[in-house]
């Protein structure tokens, strides 16, 4: 904690590595039809067909019911950046270096132009 500047930013991103990284392991082991990658932005963006899309992986029918379930929930993509806001670009530079190391697959996702330094 001391040298990471007392720094909880540095923190959530070391415990999003140790946790993400592992989550990665089974989609290089299993058949594609046996895996299917949900990402939480593109849930926010389009929700509906991306639910379409994990009831079909299930194979499992759409219906009103559920449709109407899904209704309920407010998805907002503008949340996906919300990270952003709390990282200065100049400090602290750690949770940055950390995000270049991880695996590109895991990084959120950049807008077009910008870069993780």
């Amino acid at each position: 904690m001391e040298a990471s500047g007392r720094s909880f930013v540095l923190l959530a991103g070391l415990a999003w590595k140790i946790l993400s990284t592992p989550s990665r392991q089974p989609a290089t082991t299993l058949a594609p039809e046996q895996w299917l990658e949900v990402r939480y932005e593109d849930v926010l963006a389009e929700p509906r067909d991306t639910f379409a899309a994990i009831l079909d992986f299930l194979g499992l029918p759409g219906d009103r019911r559920f449709e109407r379930a899904l209704a309920r929930y407010d998805f907002r993509p503008g949340r996906t950046d919300a990270f952003r806001g709390t990282l200065d670009p100049d400090k602290p530079p750690a949770p940055r270096r950390l995000a270049r190391r991880a695996p590109r697959q895991l990084r959120h996702a950049e807008r077009p132009g910008s870069r993780i330094v």
